[in-house]
Order: structure tokens, then C-alpha cells, then sequence
């Protein structure tokens, strides 16, 4: 599966507030109608990204 995202560079901690973020990093995968389907607090390489994503989508 090749993957495609963004990274946010949230300067003015706004997103940071709006999902509660309590440490970095933390990963969200986010759903085109704004909902939380995963989130990690910590580091994931692009194996685990990539299989949550799968998870999320079967």
C-alpha cells in the first residue's frame, strides 16, 4: 500500500487544542468527515502507519 499524508505544522497550537493533544508526537488518522479512527501517542514508522490505515479500511 503507498501512502500519501500530511504533516500539520501547527504554530498556533490550534489543531494541538481542538484534539486534546497531551504529548508529541501524536498520530491521528483522520476520516474525510473529521473523525479520530487511530491515535498514537509516540513515534510509528511507516509499517504501522500503513497497517492501521489497512485495519481501518477492511
Amino acid at each position: 500500500m503507498i501512502l500519501d499524508w500530511s504533516v500539520l505544522l501547527d504554530e498556533d497550537h490550534e489543531v494541538f487544542r481542538k484534539y486534546g493533544v497531551k504529548r508529541v508526537p501524536t498520530v491521528y488518522l483522520i476520516s474525510l468527515d473529521n473523525k479520530i479512527l487511530y491515535e498514537n501517542v509516540g513515534f510509528l514508522f511507516y509499517k504501522e502507519i500503513s497497517s492501521r490505515l489497512e485495519q481501518k479500511m477492511n
